[in-house]
C-alpha cells in the first residue's frame, strides 16, 4: 500500500524526495483511513469512499496490508512554491545577458528546468567555438531565483575544414568566420541538402563531423557524408482491373518522375476512395515495386497496383419519411438510381428532390449491407409550404425601377408540378405569364412547362406588343447537358417602327436548345460555364433563326475571377423584333442601348466581353472589363469595323444581389449616333 505525503507549501513543481517501507503494528488503521482527516462531514465521507475505491480496484494487496501480512510505502515529495523572480549569469563576457536568457528558455525555475538550461547553454556556447567553456548553476532556497556561474575560456579559431571533397568545397566558398561556428556551419550544410534534393537525392541524406583541438586555441572539423540516393519512378501500372474511373487515375499520373512515397499513398487512397463512390465497397489495393539499381547511388522503381474490386454493390431499399401531401412514388422517380450504388446518383438524387421546390430540406443517409452485398437508402424530407409568394426589387440605368413578383403553388396533385403566375414591370417591358412547369415530368430525366403569356416592350427602334402560348420538353442528358424542344404560337403587334415593320403579325415556330450548365463544386464553385444553342424555325413564314451564348467564370487566385460573354446569332427573313441589336447594360456598354443595329436591326451578329474582378478594399470590388462586338446583315462583314469598347466597375456584395457602379467608353464611333462616355448603376443580377 502506498501513501503519499507532500510538504505544506502550495504546489507548484513536485519531486520525489525519498522512499521510506514500514511495517506497522497496526495495520487496519494505517490502511483503512490512513489519510490524516479533518472535522468535516464531507471531508470524512471522501476518506471513506476513497479507501473503499481501492479496495475494490486491488482487493489482494490491501487485505493483505490490512491483516499485518503486508508492509506500507511511505513516498515524501518536495514541493516548491513560485513566483519565479529571476535568474542571473555571472562571468559571462562574449554574450550578454539578455542573450543567454533567451537560449536558456527558463519560465520557472526547478531542478528540470534548470539542468536543461545548462545544457542548452554548454551547447551554444561549443557551437559558437568555446569548447572549454564550463557553466554551473545554484538555485535560492525556496527556487525562485538561480545563479548561472560561466567560464567561457578561450574562443577556438577554424583552422580547416576536411572530408568529403564536394561538400568541403561548397562550405569554404561560403563560410566567412574565422572563428568556430557550428551554426554556421549546419546552416551551410542545409543549404547543400538542399541543393542535393534538385538534382534527385531525396532519401538517405546524413552526415556527421568531428572536432579535433590543436595547439593556440585553433581547431579543425572532420565532415563525414552520406549524400544519399535518386530513385527515378520510371512505371505505374495497374493490373485486377478494368474499370475506367480507376484507369484515369493512373493514366493521369505521368511517369518518369522522381519517385515520392506520399505518390504512391496517394494513388492507393484515390483508387480505394473512388472504387467506393462506385459501389465497390470491398476493394482492396496492393502496390507492388520492383526495384533495379541503375548505378550506386540511382535506383529505378517500377510500380505494379493489384487491384480486386470485389463485388459490386446494387441499390437496395429505399425508405422515405417525411412526405404528407407528396406521392412516394413522385419522390420515388425524382430520387431514382440504377441498378449498382453510385455517390454520384445519390448526390444528384439529392439535387432533384432540392431543385423540386416541393421540400425545405432533404436528408439521404445510406447503409451498407455487407451480408447481401446492398446500399439501403433512408430519404428524410421536411415538406415546404405548398402556396408561396416571391417578389424581387432591383434597379438599373437601363430599364430603372425592376419589379418581379411571382405566386405560385406548388405540388400539385403530388407530384413535382408547380402552378405558377409571374408579373415583371420596368420602365422598358412589363408581362406576365400563368402556366404549370413540371421539373421532373414522371422520371428524373425529363422535364416541361406550357404556359400562356402577354408581353410589352420597348425598344429603340420599336414597340413590341405580344401574347401567346408556348410548349417546351425538355430530357436531361448526364448531370450538365439538357434538350429541349419548344412550340409557340404568338401574335404580335408592333407599332413606332420603320414603316415597313408596323403592324399585326401571327408566329407558329418550333424550337431546339441544348444547354449546358456546369458548375465544378455546388458549394463555392472556382469554375462556372453556362452555354446555350438554340436553332428555331418558322412554321408558317421562311423565317429560321441559329443562336450560341456562352458564359464562363473562372476563380484565378485567391478572390481574383475571369470572365468571358460570347454570342453569335444569325437569322433570316424575321421581323424586326426578331433580328438582333446589341449596345446596352447587358452588352455593348460603351453604347446606348440597341444603337448598334438600330433602326432595322441586322441578320448577323457577333459579341464577346473579357472581365475580371478582384477585391480592393473590403467590402468593395473592382472589375475591368472590354466588350468587342457587331451587327450587319452580311455573314462576311461581321468582322469589319467592329464595335469596342472598355470599362471599368466597383461593386459591392449585398444580400439582394451586388450594387454595382459601372463607367464605359466606346473605342469606335457609330455615324449618326453621338459617342460618349456611359455610365451604369445597378442593384441586383442582370442577365
Amino acid at each position: 500500500i502506498i501513501r503519499k505525503h507532500f510538504s505544506n507549501n502550495q504546489r507548484a513543481f513536485v519531486y520525489q524526495d525519498k522512499m521510506k517501507t514500514i511495517i506497522t503494528n497496526k495495520p487496519f488503521v494505517n490502511v483503512f483511513g490512513a489519510q490524516k482527516i479533518k472535522q468535516n462531514i464531507f471531508h470524512t465521507v471522501g476518506v471513506f469512499v476513497n479507501d473503499i475505491s481501492k479496495f475494490l480496484n486491488y482487493p489482494i494487496p490491501f487485505t493483505k496490508a490490512a491483516l499485518g501480512k503486508g508492509g506500507i510505502v511511505d513516498i515524501y515529495y518536495q514541493v516548491y512554491q513560485t513566483p519565479f523572480d529571476k535568474i542571473v549569469f555571472e562571468g559571462n563576457k562574449a554574450f550578454d545577458s539578455k542573450t543567454l536568457s533567451k537560449i536558456a528558455s527558463i519560465n520557472e525555475v526547478d531542478i528540470f528546468t534548470l539542468k536543461k538550461a545548462q545544457e542548452n547553454l554548454i551547447n551554444f556556447y561549443k557551437n559558437m567555438g568555446y569548447l572549454d567553456a564550463n557553466i554551473t548553476y545554484k538555485p535560492n532556497k525556496n527556487y525562485t531565483k538561480a545563479t548561472f556561474y560561466i567560464k567561457e575560456g578561450n574562443r577556438y579559431l577554424l583552422k580547416d575544414i576536411y572530408g568529403d571533397p564536394s561538400l568541403v568545397s561548397y562550405i569554404k566558398k561560403r563560410y566567412k568566420d574565422k572563428y568556430l561556428n557550428l551554426n554556421l556551419l549546419n546552416d551551410i550544410i542545409k543549404d547543400y541538402r538542399k541543393k542535393l534534393k534538385t538534382e534527385g537525392f531525396i532519401y538517405g541524406f546524413s552526415y556527421k563531423y568531428d572536432i579535433k583541438k590543436l595547439q593556440d586555441n585553433q581547431a579543425s572539423v572532420y565532415l563525414t557524408l552520406n549524400k544519399g540516393y535518386k530513385i527515378l519512378l520510371s512505371k505505374v501500372s495497374v493490373k485486377g482491373t478494368k474499370e475506367k474511373h480507376i484507369l484515369n487515375i493512373f493514366k493521369s499520373f505521368k511517369t518518369p518522375r522522381e519517385y515520392k512515397a506520399e505518390d504512391i499513398e496517394r494513388l492507393s487512397q484515390e483508387a480505394i476512395t473512388t472504387a467506393k463512390k462506385y459501389g465497390y465497397f470491398d476493394v482492396k489495393v496492393k502496390p507492388i515495386a520492383k526495384v533495379k539499381m541503375l548505378k550506386s547511388d540511382y535506383y529505378q522503381y517500377a510500380y505494379t497496383f493489384y487491384i480486386d474490386l470485389g463485388k459490386r454493390y446494387e441499390n437496395g431499399n429505399t425508405v422515405i419519411y417525411g412526405n404528407n401531401h407528396t406521392l412516394e412514388h413522385s419522390i420515388q422517380y425524382m430520387a431514382s438510381v440504377g441498378k449498382y450504388y453510385s455517390s454520384e446518383e445519390e448526390s444528384q438524387a439529392v439535387k432533384n428532390l432540392e431543385e423540386s421546390a416541393i421540400f425545405d430540406a432533404v436528408d439521404l443517409k445510406t447503409f451498407l449491407n455487407k451480408k447481401d452485398k446492398k446500399v439501403d437508402r433512408l430519404i428524410e424530407l421536411k415538406e415546404a409550404k405548398r402556396g408561396f409568394f416571391r417578389a424581387n426589387v432591383g434597379y438599373n440605368t437601363q430599364k430603372r425601377l425592376i419589379f418581379e413578383g411571382s405566386l405560385n403553388w406548388a405540388d400539385l396533385f403530388g407530384t413535382p408540378a408547380m402552378g405558377m403566375f409571374d408579373y415583371n414591370v420596368s420602365s422598358l417591358n412589363t408581362s406576365y405569364k400563368i402556366g404549370v412547369s413540371d421539373k421532373f415530368l414522371f422520371s428524373k430525366k425529363y422535364l416541361g412547362d406550357v404556359f400562356y403569356e402577354r408581353d410589352f416592350e420597348i425598344h429603340n427602334s420599336y414597340y413590341l406588343v405580344s401574347k401567346g402560348i408556348n410548349l417546351n420538353l425538355g430530357r436531361r442528358l448526364g448531370r450538365f447537358y439538357t434538350i429541349n424542344v419548344g412550340y409557340s404560337n404568338d401574335r404580335n403587334y408592333v407599332y413606332n417602327a420603320p414603316l415597313q415593320d408596323n403592324g399585326y403579325s401571327n408566329q407558329e415556330n418550333v424550337s431546339f436548345n441544348l444547354v449546358r450548365d456546369y458548375k465544378n463544386k455546388d458549394i463555392n464553385p472556382t469554375k462556372i460555364g453556362y452555354d446555350i444553342v438554340t436553332f428555331t424555325k418558322s412554321l408558317k413564314t421562311g423565317y429560321n433563326s441559329f443562336n450560341i451564348n456562352t458564359y464562363y467564370l473562372i476563380h484565378i487566385i485567391d478572390k481574383v475571377f475571369y470572365s468571358f460573354k460570347f454570342g453569335f446569332g444569325a437569322e433570316n427573313d424575321g421581323f424586326i423584333y426578331q433580328r438582333f441589336f446589341l449596345g446596352g447594360l447587358k452588352d455593348m456598354m460603351g453604347y446606348n442601348f440597341e444603337d448598334i443595329g438600330s433602326p432595322e436591326g441586322g441578320k448577323y451578329y457577333g459579341f464577346f466581353r473579357n472581365e475580371i474582378d478582384f477585391p480592393i478594399k473590403s467590402p468593395f470590388n473592382l472589375s475591368l472589363f472590354t466588350d468587342t462586338g457587331n451587327v450587319t446583315n452580311r455573314f462576311s462583314d461581321i468582322t469589319k469595323n467592329l464595335k469596342q469598347d472598355v470599362g471599368i466597375g466597383v461593386f459591392v456584395y449585398t444580400p439582394i444581389g451586388p450594387v454595382r457602379f459601372d463607367v464605359a467608353k466606346p473605342l469606335t464611333k457609330i455615324p449618326s449616333v453621338q459617342s460618349s462616355i456611359k455610365y451604369y448603376i445597378s442593384i441586383g443580377y442582370f442577365y
